[in-house]
């Protein structure tokens, strides 16, 4: 999951990338959004790939115990075999 994520962030990334060469009023216009944008990827970027796992092994480590669902203890709900 993470190489798609990757490439997928690197191709939005690099449509901005024209926006830097803009020089006159176009570019002191669309430079800050394009700044933003990039930086705001780079950060999502940094984030899923250290902070997201690390916290779902966390959230996913203890063994929690099962419990009975009340719809399967209705009357007449499924059988178990």
């Amino acid at each position: 999951m993470a190489r798609p994520t990757l490439f997928s962030l690197l191709i939005i990334i690099a449509a901005y990338i024209p926006i830097f060469s803009l020089q006159r009023v176009e570019g002191r216009i669309f430079q800050p959004m394009a700044n933003t944008v990039v930086s705001a990827l780079v950060g999502a970027l940094l984030v899923s790939f250290t902070l997201v796992p690390v916290l779902t092994l966390f959230a996913l480590r203890r063994a929690r115990p099962l419990r009975d669902s009340p719809i399967l203890r209705w009357p007449g709900g499924p059988t178990t075999p």
